[in-house]
């Protein structure tokens, strides 16, 4: 899926944790705790995200955080971002499985062997 060009934060050179300053120009080390928890988590899903795509299998492990509250409105353009790729990649997953059970189905309709007839025949008898 990686040929896709989706652009993950982990993808675009920034590693997780690395946010950029928020709507009042605080680093993020001076954030408020529930605006860490949220990168946090957003962090996460970059990360569960980058690996589905190097894999090219859906992200098993990644759950929601509990009691994080409202999404600070400073984060708010980088979690629709990932809500974009999300959407894109399972897209991508859905248009593969697709693809798959029509291969399957091809595969199915090829009659199967026959074992009881000859598989030899004698031209010279």
């Amino acid at each position: 899926m990686a040929e896709r060009g989706l652009g993950t934060g982990a993808q675009q050179g920034r590693q997780p944790g690395q946010g950029q300053p928020d709507v009042q120009g605080q680093p993020p080390g001076l954030r408020q705790p529930e605006a860490q928890q949220w990168e946090r988590a957003l962090d996460a899903l970059e990360v569960a995200l980058a690996r589905a795509e190097a894999t090219e299998l859906p992200p098993l492990d990644w759950q929601p955080p509990q009691g994080l509250g409202a999404l600070p409105e400073s984060l708010l353009g980088r979690a629709q971002r990932l809500h974009a790729e999300q959407l894109r990649a399972l897209a991508e997953l859905e248009r593969r499985r697709r693809s798959a059970e029509e291969q399957l189905a091809a595969l199915r309709s090829i009659p199967p062997l026959r074992t009881d007839a000859a598989i030899y025949l004698d031209v010279q008898a």
